[in-house]
């Protein structure tokens, strides 16, 4: 049987999209890991949360029996997370009850919208993924206006709320040698990412967003991977 050339192009996507995320997660919680070098990760994890809510996007017009979106997908959400965030929150929300436990997933929902960084973290991430943010060099070199506080500014006030959470934390930053204080920093901002990750997966598996989704679910599991094996482990605990 000749394969379907639209099945491997989504299987290819989703394989992409947990590949951008693996990557990013694991390159902020490396010891060595700086704001100065935070290119690699924020364009791993903007990516894949880019694709991730597209592939949603996507999937859930299909199951309701019309066409793949793709301009609304190309030109009207673009690179723009804080647009397309919200409306699969929005999906999610009205497509709750299709879901067989709907209240797990309820509770998954529950969990990522009470979450204390994730706001700001997609907001780092959407200035990176807008050219003036990817770019903001060479704007400045080309002599044009960009905003005063780029990504990495944005990205450093998430880290600093995680000192009122976690004061061990600010203590530790102030030791000589911080990296484990930086490592347990940034491990809470990782938890942040893989549980936004890990509820759309289970709302993927458990037909929230329709039955082609569910069939491929099983390449989202942030759970499954060697590379953040351990720290999904210890980070997705209970959920």
């Amino acid at each position: 049987m000749t394969p379907n050339p639209r099945a491997l192009a989504l299987i290819r996507e989703a394989e992409t999209t947990t590949t951008l995320l693996v990557e990013g997660v694991s390159m902020i919680v490396r010891p060595d890991w700086r704001l100065s070098s935070g290119a690699a990760a924020w364009t791993c994890l903007a990516s894949g949360a880019e694709r991730l809510l597209k592939l949603t996007i996507g999937l859930s017009a299909e199951a309701d029996g019309l066409p793949w979106p793709a301009d609304e997908i190309r030109h009207t959400y673009a690179h723009r997370l804080l647009l397309l965030r919200p409306d699969v929150d929005r999906a999610l929300g009205e497509r709750l009850g299709r879901a067989p436990a709907a209240a797990y997933i309820a509770s998954l929902v529950e969990l990522v919208a009470g979450d204390p960084y994730l706001p700001t973290i997609f907001e780092a991430l959407a200035q990176w993924s807008d050219s003036t943010g990817r770019y903001r060099d060479f704007e400045m070199l080309a002599g044009h206006e960009v905003q005063r506080n780029g990504p990495a500014a944005t990205w450093e006030a998430a880290e600093r709320l995680t000192w009122t959470a976690r004061p061990d934390v600010l203590e530790g930053l102030a030791m000589p040698d911080n990296r484990s204080a930086l490592v347990t920093m940034r491990s809470e901002l990782a938890g942040s990412v893989l549980r936004w990750w890990f509820l759309h997966y289970r709302a993927w598996a458990h037909g929230v967003f329709g039955p082609v989704a569910k069939q491929h679910s099983s390449s989202l599991d942030p759970r499954d991977i060697g590379a953040i094996r351990a720290l999904t482990s210890r980070l997705l605990t209970g959920l």
